[in-house]
């Protein structure tokens, strides 16, 4: 099991325990290439996207009578010819789909079996804000850390997504750690706590964060393992799905899912004085008894997320499906 705390990894360029800058410009080839595979048209995304209001766009909505005041270049001369009555068309209002990526980076996600569930995080991240960027979609990524939030600038174009690619690569600089408030920029939440708290941060705060702010206008997904929720944190989601619409992607991991084999395992304590080794031996019953209560906390999570009617998806089904998934959705454009 992978425990690098706070991200640093030496010299080694192993894409399990870190992440570059590099490689997540890279998912840009990978969106394009995807999406040269798919059938044009799609799903609710075909086209311009259509906003919830009549305005001034261009695409035609309906007709109606003329009214005193209505522009004339707005009268359908022809419908109006036929009835002998003036009519004005009616166009919807064109507006700018937006992505919000809210991506766990907190110590919890510095863990894994085969590679960091942080560093998976970001891969996937990138792959979903790419995918955002490249059909036309304004985008925010939230870094969430154990005490702020790290946010990138909500606005469209690549150079959005190459300044929320960066934000989530500094998380992995060597010598990072929790302390670089100054560099990160993190966003504290003091003013939503009342005061100052010792306590990391739990996504609860993050939802009650989000649902504060105006312009949540599209999809909110969040990228987790979805530990430390807060006590009321569902209570926190379904306020923020008044405001806009929610996915959630969990992190797998092969431990947390099938537990361990029988065996001896030793592991050091960082509570203790000295760091102390320590060790612990699971037997068949005890192999059963972690199986089982892995497998509960998993009914739990997706009985919650369904009660909360949103959409649960499991990184093991790979980044090609997850997109897919999410576009049929109506979540990525």
């Amino acid at each position: 099991m992978r425990n690098t705390g706070t991200g640093h990894t030496g010299d080694s360029a192993d894409a399990s325990v870190t992440v570059s800058l590099e490689s997540l410009l890279n998912e840009r080839h990978t969106v394009r290439e995807s999406t040269l595979r798919q059938p044009a048209g799609t799903g609710q995304w075909a086209g311009n996207f259509r906003g919830e209001r009549r305005g001034h766009g261009t695409d035609f909505d309906d007709l109606r009578p003329y009214s005193a005041g209505d522009e004339l270049r707005h009268v359908d001369w022809k419908a109006s010819a036929r009835s002998n009555v003036l009519y004005t068309r009616l166009y919807r209002e064109e507006r700018e789909h937006r992505v919000t990526l809210v991506t766990d980076l907190r110590r919890s996600m510095f863990t894994g079996t085969k590679a960091l569930r942080s560093a998976r995080a970001c891969q996937l991240t990138a792959r979903l804000l790419w995918q955002a960027i490249e059909s036309g979609s304004r985008l925010c990524v939230i870094v969430v850390q154990d005490k702020g939030l790290a946010v990138s600038d909500n606005r469209a174009g690549h150079s959005a997504a190459i300044d929320a690619c960066a934000l989530l690569s500094r998380r992995f600089e060597a010598g990072s750690t929790q302390s670089d408030v100054a560099d990160e920029k993190l966003m504290m939440l003091d003013r939503e706590r009342k005061h100052a708290t010792e306590t990391d941060l739990t996504l609860e705060q993050v939802a009650r964060w989000l649902s504060a702010q105006h312009q949540l206008h599209g999809s909110v997904i969040w990228i987790s393992a979805f530990d430390q929720l807060g006590d009321q944190f569902d209570e926190a989601m379904n306020t923020l799905s008044q405001a806009t619409r929610q996915a959630a992607i969990h992190l797998d991991d092969d431990m947390l899912e099938q537990g361990l084999p029988v065996g001896h395992y030793g592991y050091r304590s960082r509570t203790l004085p000295h760091r102390s080794h320590r060790a612990v031996t699971l037997g068949r019953r005890q192999v059963r008894q972690l199986q089982q209560q892995l497998l509960l906390q998993k009914q739990q999570r997706d009985d919650r997320f369904s009660s909360l009617l949103i959409p649960l998806l499991n990184s093991g089904a790979g980044k090609t499906e997850i997109v897919a998934t999410l576009r049929q959705s109506g979540h990525l454009p």
